[in-house]
């Protein structure tokens, strides 16, 4: 849709300090919520330094149970720091769907 995204995962190096570079290069920072990903290191990296400079930043959720749908009830929200869980008062969480035109629709909503 005519943007620029740094996404970790095609990332030549994944550093902390690599990863940290990226999100204060970004101008928004988009949390893509999967199962797990409040319990990996890096993504609570990212986040925390997305949060520490004050970052834009916009929440998107896995809604397919194929590809790790998002739980808002697990016990990774509950266990994640005080900090990251305070985003999910502050911030409205897209849902992410698989097919094309739901894609599209949501995409262009995420950039409204």
């Amino acid at each position: 849709m005519g943007y620029s995204c740094w996404l970790d995962q095609n990332a030549a190096s994944i550093t902390r300090q690599a990863l940290r570079q990226a999100v204060a290069s970004s101008r928004i920072f988009l949390l893509f919520l999967s199962e797990g990903v409040l319990t990996r290191p890096f993504g609570l990296c990212e986040v925390e330094t997305a949060m520490g400079l004050e970052k834009q930043i916009m929440l998107m959720h896995e809604t397919d149970g194929w590809h790790g749908a998002f739980d808002f009830g697990a016990d990774e929200v509950k266990q994640a720091p005080a900090t990251v869980s305070q985003l999910f008062l502050d911030h409205e969480s897209l849902p992410w769907r698989r097919r094309r035109f739901e894609q599209d629709a949501i995409l262009r909503e995420l950039i409204k």
